[in-house]
């Protein structure tokens, strides 16, 4: 059993712990070091098995709109939720090790100088969670996906299906003696505009109608049973840039996605 130095014990009861001997043992340099989960070698990094099954799980979910996982031994039906939170999870700490790497980088790796053509910089991990978050918004969503122009346009058009509920039972149900919206509003974040190109803007909105087609080829086998909706601020802007070409360049190609403008 190992046992720590007084000098060692001294500096962890200062900072408020204290040592389980259960739980302590001594791992050397040349052996894989594992805490809570990650390996501390020489940086914080998520387990190689755990990454290869939740990739192995995208693979299965983009092909079949499905997946399996192993639960006490048993093989069960997977759950998004949880496929979700295990990407999330890997894509923080890569994250981070982006962030710290040496030499620093700029926030968000300089986005101020490549614009919104991110896709080009993705990892591997984080192409795989951005193809999940593109699964789950537009093609495998549970609910009508809606995409706003403006960053705030959620919030109103939200309050609005609140005030109206009673008027339109298909936004928005009673459930458990809540409220709860029956369509599924996009909520643009530094992530989104990184592993998506989703933002706020009509320049964002015509990027991803431009390459809906390419992207909606990794899922072929699967049939969408949900539309994508977006609003566009009733403007000459959008009028201009999207509006019109959807009469022309975008012809029988996006039967899914249906436009809407708001005052």
């Amino acid at each position: 059993m190992y046992v720590p130095g007084k000098k060692l014990e001294r500096e962890v009861k200062r900072s408020g712990f204290s040592i389980n001997q259960s739980k302590t043992r001594i791992q050397y340099k040349d052996s894989r070091q594992d805490v809570t989960g990650l390996v501390v070698n020489n940086k914080p990094n998520t387990k190689k098995e755990y990454w290869r099954l939740a990739r192995a799980k995208c693979r299965s979910l983009f092909k079949t709109g499905g997946f399996t996982s192993v639960v006490n031994g048993v093989e069960v039906k997977g759950n998004l939720n949880e496929l979700e939170g295990q990407l999330n999870f890997i894509d923080q700490v890569d994250h981070y090790n982006r962030l710290r790497q040496k030499p620093s980088l700029e926030p968000e790796y300089a986005l101020k100088n490549l614009g919104k053509n991110t896709k080009n910089l993705l990892t591997s991990r984080e192409r795989t969670f951005s193809q999940f978050l593109y699964y789950r918004l537009f093609c495998g969503n549970e609910k009508p996906t809606i995409l706003c122009e403006g960053q705030t346009d959620n919030i109103y058009l939200k309050s609005a299906i609140s005030e109206l509920k009673n008027f339109y039972p298909t936004l928005c149900s009673l459930k458990d003696g809540d409220y709860e919206l029956l369509v599924r509003f996009v909520e643009y974040s530094k992530r989104t505009k990184f592993l998506l190109e989703l933002s706020g803007g009509a320049d964002y909105l015509r990027g991803f109608i431009d390459n809906f087609d390419k992207s909606m080829k990794l899922y072929d086998a699967i049939k969408p049973k949900n539309p994508v909706i977006i609003f566009l601020d009733n403007d000459e802007g959008p009028k201009e840039t999207l509006i019109k070409r959807r009469s022309t360049d975008y012809p029988q190609r996006h039967s899914r996605m249906q436009f809407a403008q708001t005052d």
